[in-house]
């Protein structure tokens, strides 16, 4: 007999996939299925088993003419008439070995840039979760592609008509949501459904806690070992995502956290890195705790750590925090890094109530 699932979840970060976790109802926490992408940490990925499958989410564009700008159009179109191929090659796949999927309640944080998550999620309605800073990151460069259209040309406009027909996909990531599951209360959008991680976690049962424990490979006594501490410094891999053009080395993304440990003694300090970081804080900070097990900031807390001071540059974990009295305190570094505008904007809001 076959396994019967309630939920399915589409993603690659731990952070979505623990607020996943908590948002399922207590009877579905074990039939859930899991598409996630190669990116997604393997030990956790163990932890799920027969119940997910490992995917791509998108394809690597092919350039057919290189430094001859006369034919950007065709390479663009090339790769765009591409991927039409591989969506519904990979539409036909989903369909014929996972048909349940239709019938389970959809969650992803993938923006609709991650194409082929929409030959999974086809024409059903789906749950976008909240990804930190990302999904605002995210509208600013739909905003600016958006702008870069009206600068097509007439011949450029009527390949775009052919194109609407043919890229289905579109239709489908530009469907209305059923709704978004977002932990802050900044939106305007009367889809969104704001939620309360500690009262996700106080209102679940032992089974379900322990359940997610398990999945996070989590030690309750990891907590005694770290309250004697009362700083965190929570990192981001501004190194390891190339995408990043301001940092080039690891010791430039090391200079950034450097001040504010050293004011606060590295004995005195955790060092919560995050799951996409190579980097062996250990070596450049001996007398700091290193946290670097793919386990959410959020987890720990909610587990019972309190702190008084949380440094950061932008990561959306310090906007979580519950602790009343914790102080965060963002790193600013002057390079204008991802989120780091966001997040000062945030904040500000956050302080004025």
């Amino acid at each position: 007999m076959k396994k019967e699932y309630k939920n399915t979840y589409i993603g690659a970060t731990v952070y979505t996939y623990l607020l996943f976790l908590l948002y399922v109802k207590d009877e579905d926490i074990d039939k859930c299925f899991y598409f996630l992408t190669k990116d997604f940490n393997k030990e956790l990925l163990d932890k799920i088993g027969e119940d997910g499958l490992v995917i791509n989410t998108y394809t690597s564009s092919i350039t057919l003419f290189e430094n001859k700008s006369v034919f950007r159009i065709i390479n663009r179109y090339y790769n765009r008439l591409r991927n039409v191929l591989i969506w519904n090659k990979s539409r036909f796949f989903y369909k014929k070995h996972y048909p349940f999927v239709k019938d389970t309640r959809i969650f992803t944080h993938m923006p609709p840039g991650h194409f082929l998550i929409t030959a999974i999620v086809d024409t059903n309605d789906y749950t976008l979760i909240e990804d930190g800073l990302a999904n605002h990151i995210q509208q600013e460069k739909q905003n600016k592609e958006t702008a870069e259209k009206k600068k097509e040309n007439i011949f450029e406009i009527a390949i775009e008509l052919f194109f609407l027909r043919i890229e289905k996909y579109k239709g489908i990531a530009s469907k209305r949501l059923a709704k978004k599951i977002f932990t802050r209360n900044d939106h305007n959008d009367p889809k969104v459904e704001v939620v309360s991680l500690q009262a996700l976690w106080d209102n679940s049962s032992e089974r379900k806690k322990n359940f997610i424990l398990d999945r996070f490979c989590f030690r309750r006594d990891l907590i005694d070992g770290l309250q004697k501490r009362s700083v965190i410094v929570l990192t981001q891999p501004f190194y390891e995502d190339s995408w990043v053009e301001e940092i080039h080395t690891e010791e430039q993304k090391i200079d950034l956290y450097r001040a504010a440990i050293e004011k606060e003694g590295e004995s005195n300090v955790i060092i919560k890195t995050h799951p996409r970081e190579k980097t062996d804080y250990k070596k450049y900070f001996p007398d700091a705790v290193v946290v670097s097990q793919p386990i959410p900031f959020e987890l720990l807390e909610l587990n019972g750590l309190r702190l008084k001071k949380a440094y950061t540059i932008s990561s959306t974990a310090a906007l979580n925090i519950n602790t009343p009295d914790c102080e965060i305190i963002q790193i600013e570094t002057g390079k204008n890094l991802i989120g780091e505008i966001d997040f000062k904007r945030i904040c500000k809001n956050k302080k004025n109530g």
